[in-house]
Formats: C-alpha cells, sequence, structure tokens
C-alpha cells in the first residue's frame, strides 16, 4: 500500500466520521515493516520480515472522546471503525477542560531519522549482524554463554488527519541490538548480563555489544560482597535510563501532575535537585532514536527544558493537558501500542 493511499484513506476516515455525526475526529494511520533475527542459547533463530498497517480513529462528541482502530484497514471498513468509536463516545463521560484536538501548526522535518539502508534492509543484512554480536561473545572467553539477544531493523510511514486541519506525515527508521550472556566456571552461573545498541542507521555497535555483554558476565564470577557504608556511585546509561523512566519522568508529565499524583506539582520556579542537573527533552535531537517532527496527535516536536541546574522549568504535555492549563503542548503524546492505543504523555530523548 503505497504512502500516498495511506494518507488518502486517514482523509477518508475523518471525513466519514464528520458526516455520521462527530464533532472532531482524527485519524492515525501506521505501516511499520519490521525484519528481525533472534539468538536463543548461542544460536540464531526466528528470522523473519513482518509487515503491519494499522488505523486509529478518535472522535469527540460534546468533550465525550470515542475510540476504535483496524488492522489492515480498507475503505469498505472505514464505517464499522466509525461507528464504533461513535457509539463509544456517546457512552463515555466527558472529559473536564476538554478543548478539542489540536490545531494545524507547522512541524519541523528533523535530519537524521531516516535512512535507505535500513528501509531495505534484508533478513540476511540482520542475520549478519546478529551473527557479528554473537560471534564476539562467544570468542572472547569460552565460559560465556549467550543465553538471549537479537536485532531489529524498522521502516515507518506515520499519518496523523484530523478536522482541525492537521495532516502530518513522517517516515523514519531505526536499528537496535541486544544481548544477555552468561558465564559458567566450576559449577557456578552468573546472573544474565545485559547489553544493547540503538541507531537510526545501520551504524550499530553490533561487536562492541557481544563483547560488552560478554565481559560484564565474565566480571559477575566470582562476585564479592562490600561492606556496609557510603560509597560514591557512577550510573551506567542502562540504570540511569530506568532510574528517570519509573521516577522522575513520571513526576514531570502533565496528566500526573493535573491529578495531584507528582511532587514536582506547584514548583515552576524551585530548586527540585543538585545544581550539577540539567534535563531536557529533546524531540528534534539530531539522530535521537526518539527524534520526530511532530508527536502522535499531529502537534509540532520540540526542545523542552525541564531541570535547569537543579531549577524546575516545566512539565511535559499532550494537548489536552495542556489545553486545560491554557499552554502549548509539548509534543509529548505518543502510543504506547501504536494505531491500537490511544495517545499517552511520554518522554523523547532526555539529554542530561
Amino acid at each position: 500500500m503505497a504512502g500516498e493511499n495511506l494518507q488518502t484513506l486517514a482523509l477518508n476516515a475523518v471525513r466519514l466520521a464528520e458526516r455520521l455525526g462527530a464533532e472532531e475526529a482524527e485519524a492515525f494511520l501506521d505501516r511499520a515493516k519490521v525484519v528481525s533475527v533472534s539468538i536463543e542459547n548461542g544460536q540464531l533463530v526466528k528470522a523473519k520480515t513482518l509487515w503491519e498497517t494499522g488505523l486509529g480513529l478518535r472522535v469527540s462528541l460534546k468533550g465525550r472522546i470515542g475510540f476504535a482502530y483496524l488492522s489492515m484497514p480498507t475503505s469498505e471498513r472505514l464505517e464499522e471503525a466509525v461507528g464504533k468509536a461513535i457509539k463509544l463516545a456517546k457512552v463515555s463521560q466527558p472529559l473536564e477542560g476538554w478543548k478539542g484536538f489540536p490545531s494545524k501548526k507547522p512541524h519541523p522535518k528533523p535530519s537524521g531519522i531516516l535512512h535507505g539502508e535500513v528501509a531495505s534492509a534484508s533478513v540476511e543484512e540482520a542475520a549478519r549482524l546478529a551473527g557479528e554480536m554473537l560471534e564476539a561473545a562467544l570468542k572472547l572467553d569460552g565460559r560465556v554463554i549467550a543465553s538471549d539477544g537479537g536485532v531489529s531493523l524498522t521502516f515507518e510511514e506515520r499519518f496523523v488527519v484530523n478536522s482541525l486541519g492537521v495532516e502530518a506525515g513522517e517516515e523514519a527508521t531505526w536499528a537496535s541490538c541486544f544481548l544477555e550472556a552468561l558465564a559458567r566456571e566450576a559449577g557456578e552461573t552468573t546472573p544474565s548480563c545485559f547489553e544493547s545498541d540503538l541507531s537510526r542507521s545501520l551504524n550499530l555497535r553490533a561487536e562492541w555489544v557481544g563483547e560488552e555483554a560478554a565481559r560484564l558476565a565474565l566480571s559477575a564470577l566470582k562476585a564479592g560482597k562490600a561492606e556496609g557504608g557510603s560509597y560514591p556511585i557512577v550510573f551506567g546509561q542502562h540504570a540511569l535510563q530506568s532510574l528517570l523512566a519509573y521516577t522522575l519522568v513520571p513526576a514531570l508529565q502533565a496528566d500526573n501532575v493535573q491529578r495531584n499524583r507528582s511532587p514536582l506539582k506547584g514548583r515552576i520556579g524551585q530548586p527540585v535537585a543538585s545544581k550539577i542537573f540539567t534535563l531536557v527533552d529533546d524531540g528534534l535531537l539530531e539522530g535521537g532514536f526518539q527524534t520526530c517532527g511532530f508527536d502522535d496527535e499531529g502537534s509540532p516536536s520540540q526542545r523542552t527544558p525541564l531541570i535547569e541546574k537543579g531549577v524546575l522549568k516545566g512539565y511535559l504535555y499532550d494537548s489536552y493537558r495542556a489545553g486545560r492549563e491554557n499552554v502549548e503542548s509539548t509534543g509529548n503524546a505518543f502510543r504506547p501500542a501504536g494505531y491500537a492505543s490511544t495517545p499517552v504523555i511520554d518522554s523523547t530523548n532526555l539529554v542530561v
């Protein structure tokens, strides 16, 4: 299905929803090709290419929102989704402070998010990268066991259309690899140790991932106990990402702030962290893994300062939560399950 046909399908869904009684409508259409190879117990397995296309539709009726989605959508099935969304809107509770879907705004066209070699990649290319990663891990030391891993190469076309004039489309690519390894010696087996790499191009450090996962596993052999006390801590990238994702970032999301679920509510302009700590959500970071020209509502992406030298500067917003405070969306509405889910507030590229 060509990209032009996808955009036409999204436009037709919005127009049909309006004809059938929706005050406003929004269509999100996504088409993705995923080439992947998995590693299990030191072997390459499950090589496949998967194409998936889907449409998510939201409608509003007096502040009531209805949602429906279609996998492998066609023009003939649009009325099915529209009818379901309108039916659900009629029985939903009105959203307090609802001001409508986003209006049309120009959005940037970030560089470095689309690479042809990933868009056209084959299973053989994914298998080559997975093989390099696996070989690098196993040849480092005979005590290393590669328990799990894989390579994924993704090409995506994404369209957002609504009845307020938003018509946004974008193509992007992603490449990722990971490996879990453990080490075994004299009856002792270490926990699994993990390493990964992400890129928008095929410039994945597959060999480095394999070597690093193996090195971490070997370092866990004959682990000793640390004495209790106060120590300086150096966070690795995965540890810091998890710490931010499960603690600080939720407190910076406007939905949690407005629901009184954030300890940072009402603290704009106040110190909330060390003076050496600055945090920015950069949706336009060149080549960033979460970089995009617009979010899943069609609001333009931007660079959003959150904490500057320890002082709280702002929160992350989607269009609904921004409307409740009469501010602009920060372009942080994303769909965790793609077309099959409604947008939620999430970060893009966090820069510390």
